[in-house]
């Protein structure tokens, strides 16, 4: 069922949002649909630790960029680098963070927002009723487990 929201559209969005005939609301369900399946088909699989080893740092990580070159998903490498550095990431979820962030940094952008939606996803509706385990969330998020 669609409900009336009120948004607030950044130049950059509107840019690409465009000047079209339609209304604003088609065009902009269009583009989060369209989005919706590039981030679902080119989501990378990954284990259960890595995924919550992103999401434990996106957690309390501003993820709303206004522009490409400010998008943390370009940078998720190095928030995954330090955070293994400085906090001990790799060694908590007993993963090699060090690999994990080479393996984001050499992956498309489509790749890489996929991870930051899948967990955007999973920290939001953390404790979703009816999913017992983090890999079943993960799993309803959109996440691939490899």
């Amino acid at each position: 069922m669609a409900s009336k929201k009120t948004i607030y559209i950044t130049d950059a969005a509107e840019k690409i949002i465009g000047v079209h005939q339609d209304s604003l609301s088609g065009r902009i369900g269009s583009i989060i649909i369209r989005y919706g399946a590039i981030t679902s088909q080119d989501c990378p699989a990954l284990t259960v630790n890595e995924w919550l080893a992103i999401c434990d740092i996106l957690n309390n990580t501003y993820t709303q960029g206004d522009s490409y070159p400010h998008d943390i998903a370009l940078y998720l490498w190095a928030e995954i680098a330090n955070a293994d550095r400085l906090e001990g990431l790799g060694k908590t979820w007993e993963i090699d963070a060090l690999a994990l962030s080479a393996r984001v940094q050499n992956m498309s952008y489509d790749k890489q927002c996929a991870i930051i939606e899948v967990a955007s996803r999973f920290c939001a509706g953390y404790d979703a009723p009816g999913r017992e385990s983090n890999t079943e969330q993960l799993k309803a998020f959109g996440a691939k487990i490899s």
